[in-house]
């Protein structure tokens, strides 16, 4: 009888052991914090990945990787490709100090080898929306370069802003470029196109009505 009594002690007390254990396994574990992006990681998931970058690869790069960028996008020393990679992840990360450095990188840059890095921010600032784009890529659109005042072309029409294309109606009168001006004119007509088109009102019924004919009259 003690023999029996001590072996049901011994299962239930096996019997606990392994549900707390498969309790404690099953268990989700505590909650980590993000990992903070360093330069080298950013840099490598920048040259990997290949075509426009989305919210979820700036996440991937880990906390903050936002300053990380702004810092990659600033050194001179890094190559043309890198910094402009970095400006277009900055569009994708979508957060304020990404948008504030794309408006700093479009009205504060007057060195020619740059310009690359202010195309890419110019587009990302259409992109996003930003109301601030028909401000900053007017003055772009007087650019020696045809290929600059394409992209600011582009980005006010990215934009959506009725402002963006009273400004791209006003420049098409004076683009001297043939191929700026046709994109300039298909992208008006296209924002055309995608407005609603208003209903003819109905003529408003007379409040006096004709008199009948004569035959009709007594």
């Amino acid at each position: 009888m003690r023999h029996r009594v001590w072996n049901a002690i011994a299962s239930s007390f096996l019997l606990g052991a392994i549900s707390s254990l498969s309790s404690a396994i099953a268990a989700p574990a505590a909650h980590e914090p993000p990992v903070p992006a360093t330069r080298t990681v950013v840099e490598g998931l920048l040259l990997k990945e290949k075509g426009t970058l989305a919210p979820k690869d700036i996440k991937a790069m880990g906390k903050d990787a936002d300053l990380v960028l702004i810092d990659i996008a600033r050194d001179t020393h890094a190559s043309t490709t890198l910094r402009t990679r970095a400006v277009d992840a900055l569009a994708a990360s979508g957060t304020v100090v990404g948008r504030e450095h794309l408006v700093r990188i479009t009205t504060a840059n007057n060195n020619e080898a740059d310009l690359p890095l202010v195309r890419k921010a110019l587009l990302g600032l259409g992109w996003m929306h930003d109301g601030r784009i028909v401000d900053n890529a007017g003055p772009w659109l007087e650019h020696k370069a045809p290929a600059v005042r394409l992209d600011a072309a582009v980005a006010l029409a990215l934009s959506k802003n009725p402002q963006a294309f009273e400004l791209l109606e006003r420049h098409n009168r004076t683009e001297k470029d043939t191929d700026v001006r046709h994109k300039i004119q298909l992208l008006i007509k296209q924002y055309r196109d995608e407005q609603p088109k208003s209903v003819p009102k109905s003529a408003p019924k007379p409040r006096i009505l004709p008199p009948p004919p004569m035959e009709g009259r007594r």
